[in-house]
């Protein structure tokens, strides 16, 4: 699912400019890793999840982190009309998905660094207060993530050495 969910986003400009400029990728570098944008309004999202409907099953999806179907009332938008809030839905907020791989370099979970972390310095909850946290559906009404260890994608054979860096991003950038 994630690996479908990752072909069907892109990485958007704002993004492409920090990870670039800040973090010193290279465009084709960020295509490699995977790095997609989170969708930025509800319409984006909704046929992110259309697209991902089409190839999964309602049960397949929301079994994976980071969706879930609320059992809500209908949502009136801002411009008119509503939303149906009894549809599965992707959860997240503006910022970039981050593959966590396996030293097989499949993708076992997705992080999210939101594009700006919570403004409330004396929040209690840690979740809430960081820059990254797991794409998870914990808070609603869908699975939990659970993040374990990242391994940078690599070549096995010219690897001679193990490091252990904290962070997606400080990981990958130390790889290639």
């Amino acid at each position: 699912v994630y690996t479908a969910l990752l072909d069907t986003l892109v990485l958007y400009d704002h993004h492409v400019e920090h990870l670039t400029q800040d973090r010193k990728f290279t465009p084709a570098q960020l295509q490699r890793l995977g790095y997609r944008s989170f969708p930025s309004t509800r319409f984006e999202q909704q046929n992110v999840v259309d697209v991902l409907l089409s190839k999964f099953t309602e049960e397949q999806l929301t079994s994976v982190p980071g969706f879930e179907k609320p059992r809500r009332e209908p949502i009136e938008l801002a411009g008119g009309g509503t939303v149906d809030p009894t549809e599965v839905r992707i959860c997240g907020c503006d910022g970039i998905l981050l593959p966590q791989r396996d030293a097989d370099g499949k993708t076992l979970a997705l992080v999210l660094r939101r594009d700006v972390p919570d403004p409330k310095p004396d929040n209690t909850d840690t979740r809430k207060a960081s820059r990254y946290l797991p794409f998870t559906s914990y808070d609603d009404s869908g699975a939990a993530a659970s993040v374990g260890v990242h391994v940078p994608l690599h070549d096995p054979t010219t690897r001679k050495a193990i490091r252990v860096i904290e962070g997606i991003i400080k990981a990958d950038t130390a790889t290639e």
